[in-house]
């Protein structure tokens, strides 16, 4: 890579940041992160039989303290639930509520089906293969930066 595909990859990431304002706009109570942690949630439950906040963390690849105080958060509002696990008591399961569903349903759900219509005319292999671009390219970042500690490379 040279520096003018450099800079046209950073135009095109900060292009694709423009297409967030494309997200639903959560209910006053709920920020975008907080949807992303219930649709987070969501896929867990759908594939394993319980749930614990630091299930959520792992997947999201945050701190289990963030995603603490935010579910602490999402309980106060009834979009969760904490429930005891029977077979550990020092473990906390957690789980949507009604309310959470409702919330999935309505905003996660019906955004990608929608994103999925808008999209349709992109070949597969294309967003797959800019899918996997994408990834690649922020894990070298990542560990670039990892490597380079403080220092900013900007």
């Amino acid at each position: 890579m040279n520096w003018e595909d450099s800079e046209r990859y950073i135009s095109a990431c900060i292009a694709a940041k423009k297409t967030l304002q494309f997200l639903p706009v959560p209910p006053k109570d709920l920020c975008r992160q907080q949807i992303y942690q219930l649709k987070v949630l969501h896929d867990l439950m759908e594939c394993q039989d319980s749930v614990k906040i630091s299930d959520i963390a792992h997947r999201i690849g945050t701190t289990l303290p963030s995603v603490t105080k935010s579910m602490n958060e999402l309980e106060e509002n009834s979009y969760v639930k904490k429930v005891e696990n029977l077979q550990d008591k020092r473990i906390t399961n957690i789980t949507l509520t009604d309310k959470g569903q409702a919330i999935y349903d309505q905003l996660i759900y019906q955004f990608h089906v929608q994103n999925a219509e808008v999209l349709a005319d992109i070949p597969e292999e294309e967003l797959n293969t800019t899918i996997e671009t994408i990834r690649k390219i922020y894990q070298k970042m990542d560990a670039f930066n990892r490597y380079k500690g403080d220092e900013q490379f900007v």
